[in-house]
């Protein structure tokens, strides 16, 4: 870990302390003369000063990011020390942050993986007098010319970023207000959140109600559930324009529940909204999907439909479902005696938890051998125990492993928990495979999965 990631990691540490401050603040129930700034970061550099090359080279890193250069920040407080053998020498004497506008402007910017290092217009000044003034610090002779050059370009830069973080405090407080105003999140959950929501509450918006009116809506819904209406039919619509609960959805939904969206916005806060539809065909043509006296061969109904598909009639005869990833492989899946085949491309494969009748079928999940698709079926099974996978096995990927390419890393950090060992040896095998980590199945052939499907029914 560099110096810089442990003043990050120092910094992030005290923000739980610093929420109840800034929370004790807005309600008058600080005590008199208490305050957070300035706060100092205790960095230890016992081991580096056993090396001052390396010591210099650390401090001229800290120095390049700091407050000294770039406006905002940690500073590093510089004291002259005068010496016998070396005259006089400017050593570090601290490391803080002055003001609350500097300390989340550091977590801000961290937080966004940005480099807090001043603007690219002064780049080549900036890195010049970064260099003198690391230099300065770390205890080498500089000149009192340099010194003053350091000093005027560090101010420059100060000039150019204090615009910029002036807004972070007071927006950040004016949300954190509105928040704790609307009693949506307990004190012990705050301060995760708004961590985790920093960018978001530093910004600046032109509307000074935006916090009002994101805490208004936030509220509403979580005292309405299944209200079912639209975004424009709610009762505050003519005060808060239905485009700005569009534009703040993932906002609002944070403050409502701390879980994560599982089907859309509108579906999770019982809203209407755009419908989401589930396109199934029957992969026999002995058993047709009838709809009255109508023989069908596909059909696209809304999910709230289709999870009453048995009550219809419509499903008379069937007896296997296959759900399919993608929409060639759909339209050209092979004749099967009395099967359903469902598109649920990507993650709209999770739409079909809603539907019980699934449990009730053997049930067939055919994706990409990739490790989101793995990670789906996982998924998928944590609903339906049912639930085998097809074609998504080692035997698989060898057969094809010419056209394994690079995919998208997997979405879930761990490995998927409801995989059989043959699941669980594909999946470890794409997740060690970094550049050819992915098999579509559209690569996957007719007669493959003909042969296949024999295999299964045979087995059956």
């Amino acid at each position: 870990m560099t110096a810089l990631d442990e003043i990050k990691r120092l910094a992030q540490k005290e923000f739980p302390l610093f929420i109840k401050y800034i929370c004790d603040g807005l309600t008058g129930a600080l005590v008199q003369n208490t305050h957070f700034f300035p706060m100092p970061v205790r960095v230890n550099f016992a081991k580096e000063a056993e090396n001052p090359e390396e010591k210099t080279q650390i401090l001229s890193e800290l120095y390049e990011n700091s407050k000294n250069v770039c406006g905002t920040g940690y500073t590093l407080e510089i004291e002259l020390v005068s010496t016998r053998s070396k005259g006089n020498r400017k050593v570090l004497k601290r490391i803080c942050f002055l003001t609350e506008d500097d300390y989340l402007a550091f977590l801000i910017k961290s937080n966004a993986g940005e480099n807090a290092a001043g603007s690219a217009g002064g780049a080549a000044d900036g890195v010049s007098s970064g260099a003198v003034g690391a230099a300065t610090v770390a205890g080498t002779s500089a000149s009192a010319n340099e010194g003053a050059g350091a000093s005027a370009s560090a101010s420059a830069n100060a000039r150019e970023n204090a615009d910029a973080s002036e807004y972070e405090t007071e927006g950040f407080n004016e949300a954190i207000f509105a928040i704790i105003e609307s009693g949506l999140l307990l004190a012990e959950e705050l301060p995760t959140w708004a961590f985790k929501h920093l960018a978001e509450l530093g910004r600046y918006h032109e509307d000074e109600h935006f916090w009002q009116n994101i805490c208004k809506v936030a509220r509403w819904l979580k005292s309405n559930k299944n209200c079912n209406l639209y975004i424009r039919e709610l009762p505050f619509i003519n005060s808060i324009p239905p485009k700005f609960i569009e534009d703040n959805k993932n906002l609002i939904h944070s403050l409502v529940t701390q879980k994560a969206i599982k089907i859309s916005f509108e579906a999770d806060h019982g809203l209407l909204g755009k419908q989401t539809t589930v396109r199934f065909r029957s992969l026999c043509k002995e058993v047709p999907l009838m709809l009255g006296q109508m023989e069908l061969k596909e059909l696209t109904v809304p999910i709230e439909d289709f999870c009453k598909l048995p009550k219809s009639g419509i499903l008379q005869g069937i007896e296997n479902v296959f759900i399919v990833e993608t929409e060639m492989v759909y339209l050209t899946f092979p004749e099967c005696p009395k099967s359903l085949c469902i598109l649920a491309q990507g993650y709209n494969a999770n739409v079909l938890k809603l539907c019980d009748w699934l449990k009730e079928f053997p049930l067939y999940y055919f994706g990409n051998c990739s490790e989101n698709s793995f990670s789906m079926l996982s998924s998928l099974r944590g609903y339906f125990e049912n639930l085998k996978s097809f074609c998504m096995d080692m035997a698989t990927i060898n057969a094809y492993k010419d056209c394994l390419q690079k995919g998208d890393n997997s979405f879930v950090q761990t490995i998927p928990p409801n995989l059989d060992y043959a699941e669980n040896q594909a999946y470890l095998f794409l997740h060690d495979s970094a550049e050819k980590n992915c098999l579509s199945q559209d690569n996957i052939s007719i007669e493959y999965i003909q042969k296949a499907l024999a295999q299964l029914f045979h087995d059956c």
